[in-house]
């Protein structure tokens, strides 16, 4: 690997780390938006550095539904989220979240596990949730 590659690994791996660090500690609702924001905007490159699980605590548990629509969308921007193995804890979360109060969580719920399908090489959503229900 070249330093140029370890150098950019290192950035990505610290962008992340201080993301997930204010998911953590940031108190206003916009602040821990902007993060979940920035790490869908970073897709696929997120994986393998540990955004997956604050993701879905938020889903589940956070008071505000404005979080949980970003966590929902968040996760689908992480498309195959490194595999169908690594997939299962964020699709059955994303299949909770169908069961949410607010609608639009629910919307973006869909919205995750469809793109979710597409890029686990599933027909549609309904392929993806019979096979993990399974």
């Amino acid at each position: 690997m070249s330093n140029n590659n370890q150098s950019s690994d290192e950035e990505l791996k610290e962008t992340i780390e201080s993301l997930l660090a204010e998911l953590s500690t940031q108190t206003t609702i916009s602040k821990r938006q902007g993060a979940i924001w920035s790490l869908g905007k970073l897709g696929k490159r997120a994986i393998g550095y540990g955004v997956v699980e604050p993701l879905i605590e938020i889903l589940l548990n956070d008071e505000e539904y404005v979080l949980r629509c970003y966590a929902a969308q968040t996760i689908g921007k992480l498309g195959d989220l490194g595999g169908r193995t690594a997939a299962r804890e964020a699709i059955s979360a994303l299949l909770q979240a169908l069961q949410d109060d607010a609608p639009l969580v629910r919307n973006e719920a869909t919205a995750a596990l469809t793109k979710i399908a597409s890029a686990l090489g599933f027909q549609n959503r309904d392929e993806l949730i019979t096979a993990y229900e399974e």
